[in-house]
């Protein structure tokens, strides 16, 4: 592989990583705020006996179709692949 299609795989591995920053930050941002507003309203967090957990409707896109659900696995390029072989070292 010689240079410029390295960097250009590594430009590309970039702004994968920094969409995905920016989708765990809305996360976070989001779960930031739903804490505040029950703090707020004096929810208790713990001890509720029976707690009702209210899920939010599911967001569509801008098309109407639902989003596509992810999987347990990253989709960074810089995670570990599964099923891949495991790579020891010799010492």
């Amino acid at each position: 592989m010689d240079t410029d299609d390295r960097i250009s795989n590594l430009e590309q591995r970039l702004q994968l990583q920094e969409d995905e920053m920016q989708v765990l930050r809305a996360a976070l941002s989001d779960a930031l705020r739903r804490l505040r507003v029950c703090e707020e309203r004096g929810d208790p967090l713990r001890g509720r006996q029976g707690a009702h957990v209210v899920k939010p409707p599911p967001r569509s896109s801008q098309n109407g179709m639902a989003p596509r659900r992810r999987s347990g696995m990253s989709t960074s390029p810089s995670s570990p692949k599964k099923g891949g072989t495991p790579v020891f070292s010799k010492r």
